[in-house]
């Protein structure tokens, strides 16, 4: 249909075209007094080097985003670059589709405590107790067209030794349901999804459990009594951390929330985006009668490398994260505050050994 000058020569090509593009061709080619062939030629000569002011410009911005080292230019250079990807409501426009994932873009850092129970294949014991008070800084970066890029990193606040390190994303699936894909160090896949909503006030921090219990079978309620002596911190043990890191309790090896809930005491949350998300639709914990929790559209599942399944199968995991609004202590203004627990279920000896996460992080 057209014919594309390139200096002297030319060079034939042949395209089919929508019923309504062709009359708009004509039209266009009438208004101009010219051939259909030849507003072709044009309207593409036109898109070309309009594709290339683009492109250069885009270019340009890209390498003055890289380079700058000012906060205000580099948020401005930010939204040029998103209208130029994503059209005039720029990474904002795109953000507030996410809803409720908004806050997360940038850096948070804080505090936590880690409880993991594992194999002790070294001292012929059959469970070590790790635990650790924890420095974590949790980046998300990278927008894409439906969620965030993170990168988890967990040290040992007492060694400064990595404990953990983790890269995935968040992403709304249909909005109030969310989704989170991570990969573990240790060699296992989460894939969870389930729900959000914000509520008035802070977190409702309900008791999560870390006593073993048989596999399959339901979760103890809290203040279930522990009858492995590695959990109790009243009596000296080798098969745990030792020597006790400063600042763990018995109280938090009980009840890992407790760190949460010490950690807002006195501060006015005006406002919480609770993410709840887990492998499983569903659990049961072991009060009487039993009760059934469900995790709105909560499903998925964990995938280990084979040493996992064989040693200490990762077989669940359930998450809660709260995004607080925290009224600032002078009174005027507000910062975003971060708390998530997360249990992981191993399953080996005949038992699931909850792995317990906590922390508290500030969004700088």
């Amino acid at each position: 249909m057209t014919a594309a000058h390139s200096g002297t020569d030319l060079i034939k090509r042949s395209i089919s075209i929508p019923a309504g593009i062709a009359q708009k061709i004509d039209a266009i080619a009438a208004s101009r007094y010219v051939s259909a062939n030849r507003a072709v030629e044009d309207l593409l000569t036109d898109g070309i080097a309009s594709y290339e002011r683009r492109r250069q410009e885009f270019l340009e911005l890209a390498e003055r985003f890289q380079e700058s080292k000012d906060p205000i230019e580099t948020e401005e250079l930010r939204e040029a670059l998103g209208r130029l990807t994503f059209g005039a409501s720029g990474f904002s426009g795109l953000v507030a589709d996410l809803v409720p994932l908004a806050d997360l873009p940038g850096t948070w850092s804080g505090r936590g405590f880690r409880l993991t129970a594992r194999p002790d294949c070294a001292e012929g014991n059959d469970v070590f107790l790790d635990l650790h008070v924890t420095d974590e800084s949790l980046v998300f970066d990278k927008i894409d067209v439906f969620g965030f890029h993170y990168l988890q990193k967990i040290d040992d606040s007492t060694t400064g030794n990595t404990l953990h390190v983790e890269p995935g994303i968040w992403s709304t699936v249909t909005r109030p349901n969310v989704a989170r894909t991570a990969r573990n160090q240790d060699g296992s896949w989460q894939l969870a999804e389930g729900s959000s909503l914000m509520v008035n006030g802070g977190p409702l921090l309900n008791p999560v459990n870390t006593v073993p219990f048989p596999i399959g079978g339901p979760t103890p309620p809290p203040g279930a009594p522990n009858g492995f002596p590695e959990y109790n911190l009243s009596v000296p043990n080798a098969f745990r951390t030792n020597p006790l890191p400063p600042g763990i309790t018995q109280t938090m090896v009980t009840n890992p929330n407790t760190v949460l809930a010490a950690a807002i005491a006195g501060q006015t949350i005006e406002q919480t985006t609770v993410l709840n998300i887990g492998t499983v639709p569903t659990f049961t914990i072991a009060t009487t009668p039993p009760t059934v929790v469900n995790i709105s559209n909560g499903g998925g599942g964990v995938e280990n490398i084979p040493f996992l399944n064989t040693n200490a199968n990762a077989a669940t995991m359930l998450a809660t994260f709260w995004i607080e609004k925290v009224k600032h202590p002078s009174g005027i203004g507000h910062y975003l505050q971060l708390q998530y627990v997360q249990t992981v279920l191993f399953n080996f000896l005949g038992l699931s050994w909850p792995r317990v996460t906590v922390a508290t992080l500030v969004k700088h």
